[in-house]
């Protein structure tokens, strides 16, 4: 620390450091002292600042920055360098008289480049006459008439024993505390603002999405309305076969009128493949009225899977502060439990897989993931070593257990209790618990987890998912197209050992 810089921080009040930088420097000054020390305001260029906050902002490093003290001196110096040579020339007594007469101009400018002029001046003298200097030369302003006179709008500019200085420093710094927490808000704010545009850039595009999803259903139901009922196929069939029926027995009787021994005609001939010929008819007609109603049950089964799809998103879409503003803000811990073969099978129906490394990306979200854990149920006739690499690759821990067959020759192989007993047992360190499963059996779970704190979000299918369990959680997200991968066609060709897999997970689900 250099002398003068010492003498000016022990003896100098930072109030009227503050009012001699605004009188010795210009705000285009003030904006590039601030750059060369560093100064940077998130967001705002240093020009749109206000200056009074540059200037508390530079007083502030003079006392705590000793490099930028130094450029401060330095650039103060050189803006009262003329002054400062004066002064040096004149004897103690003629800045004395200079002082007085400048007390009496009561001109704040110029009597702010002269106390920093002076506080410049090595000789003892002038140093001693700076420690008297507000007693003798504090003017009292003039006082409205019948009243006692009021101290002068002037800071008080010399503190001989340094005993305040303390105080206005914790000021300083209460005061910069509190600036640095309300810019650290309006990120948090502004950040806040950001993702809630973007939710409702994704909110549109759903509405959208929903929209053409109900017209498409439209069109089906005129489809399916347009082929007649099944009444009215069944009623033509039974005509026909009454027919057939008839012609049959007329055939029948006509034989036996024209004799047997005779061979039969070139007439029975055609009429014979007359015959045959309704009966593939028949037969082709059954065929494609089981097809048909194969087709519609398919259909119907699909509307409903969509139709209910529209009304989760759609209450989804009414409550949008409900599945924008997730709880606890950036800073809340996360802990993800996926119930693999949940999502696994009910991915399987749209010929897709669950893109898992995306999957994590959407539940934990800017938050803090504590753990992620993936519950694998392993057939002993299944390899899914690559499978597990590749859980273990995206951050999840992998928990496996073994298909077990029971006495009756069905199989079991769940994991509701242990993922039960591994949430439980993490909730003191979580403030969110995502459960990424349909199934209505952690109901009772998700209820008591929100008892002992934490929020608690499911992920999962709508078609697959239990009405119950998404009543219960405090946010529920359905898994779309964007965290699937869909199979291509060569993935499509089921090897046998997949098709004995599935059917054993029917088993097990049963």
């Amino acid at each position: 620390m250099t002398s003068l810089h010492k003498q000016l921080a022990d003896k100098i009040e930072p109030e009227t450091l503050g009012w001699i930088l605004d009188h010795s420097l210009d705000q285009k000054g003030i904006v590039k002292l601030c750059n060369v020390c560093g100064l940077s305001y998130e967001g705002t260029r240093t020009k749109s600042v206000p200056t009074n906050k540059l200037i508390l902002d530079l007083v502030d490093e003079f006392y705590e920055n000793e490099h930028n003290a130094r450029a401060i001196l330095k650039a103060l110096t050189r803006a009262n360098n003329s002054l400062i040579k004066t002064v040096r020339k004149l004897s103690p007594d003629a800045v004395e008289d200079l002082l007085r007469k400048e007390s009496e101009r009561s001109d704040d400018a110029h009597m702010a480049r002269l106390i920093f002029a002076l506080s410049c001046d090595a000789r003892s003298e002038i140093w001693e006459l700076m420690d008297r200097l507000d007693e003798d030369f504090r003017m009292p302003e003039s006082a409205p008439e019948g009243n006692e006179p009021e101290t002068a709008s002037r800071p008080k500019l010399w503190n001989p024993d340094g005993s305040e200085l303390d105080k206005v420093k914790e000021q300083f710094r209460h005061v910069q505390k509190r600036l640095d927490e309300l810019m650290h808000e309006r990120k948090i704010f502004q950040t806040r603002i950001n993702d809630l545009q973007r939710e409702l850039a994704v909110s549109q595009k759903t509405n959208k999405t929903l929209s053409e999803k109900n017209t498409s259903l439209k069109r089906k139901l005129d489809q399916v309305y347009s082929r007649g009922t099944q009444e009215d196929l069944s009623s033509e069939v039974h005509h026909l076969t009454r027919e057939t029926r008839k012609m049959q027995h007329d055939l029948s009787d006509f034989l036996r009128q024209g004799g047997m021994g005779k061979g039969p005609s070139p007439f029975l001939e055609a009429v014979g493949e007359s015959i045959e010929q309704v009966k593939g008819l028949l037969n082709r007609m059954a065929i494609r009225r089981n097809e048909e109603q194969t087709d519609l049950k398919q259909m119907f089964e699909q509307i409903g899977r969509e139709v209910h799809t529209l009304r989760v998103e759609t209450k989804r879409l009414q409550e949008p502060e409900a599945r924008v503003v997730k709880p606890y803000g950036e800073d809340a811990r996360v802990g993800v439990f996926v119930d693999v073969q949940n999502v696994f099978y009910a991915a399987r129906q749209f010929n897709a897989r669950v893109d898992f490394e995306k999957l994590l990306e959407a539940t934990v979200g800017k938050r803090r993931l504590i753990k992620a854990i993936a519950y694998v149920v392993q057939s002993p006739d299944v390899d899914q070593t690559s499978f597990v690499s590749m859980l273990q690759q995206k951050s999840y821990e992998v928990k496996r257990k073994d298909l077990r067959l029971r006495s009756d020759g069905s199989a079991k192989g769940d994991w509701d209790m242990g993922m039960a007993i591994d949430i439980i047992g993490l909730a003191d360190k979580l403030d969110v618990v995502v459960i990424v499963s349909g199934d209505g059996d952690f109901v009772s779970l998700v209820q008591l987890v929100k008892t002992m704190g934490p929020k608690v979000e499911v992920f999962s299918f709508v078609h697959n998912t239990a009405r119950d369990l998404v009543q219960a959680a405090d946010s529920y997200y359905s898994i779309d197209e964007g965290l699937l991968l869909m199979m291509n066609n060569h993935a499509n060709r089921r090897t046998e050992a997949e098709t004995e897999e599935e059917k054993e997970s029917e088993t097990v689900r049963t």
